[in-house]
């Protein structure tokens, strides 16, 4: 299900993208825990699939799909907390 990690250059946040439930989720290690903060639905269409993801900037995500191919780019948005 794990398609592809990415930690935020800001945060240093770890951002995973699911390829099955088609959503990022965004995780901070304590204390040897993983903990989840946050996680959003990517606005697929019919059969893609998310396949990777990368920080273009410290401010615009990058995330590829295949079936069909498709580059799609978010802002990043941060709370105090360093919520992306």
């Amino acid at each position: 299900d794990l398609a592809d990690v990415a930690i935020d250059p800001e945060t240093g946040l770890l951002v995973l993208l699911s390829e099955e439930s088609r959503r990022l989720a965004v995780l901070r290690m304590a204390d040897g825990t993983l903990r989840l903060l946050d996680s959003h639905d990517l606005p697929l269409e019919g059969d893609e699939r998310p396949e990777g993801l990368t920080f273009l900037t410290p401010s615009r995500l990058a995330v590829v799909t295949e079936g069909p191919a498709r580059l799609l780019t978010f802002r990043v948005g941060r709370r105090r907390r360093g919520r992306v």
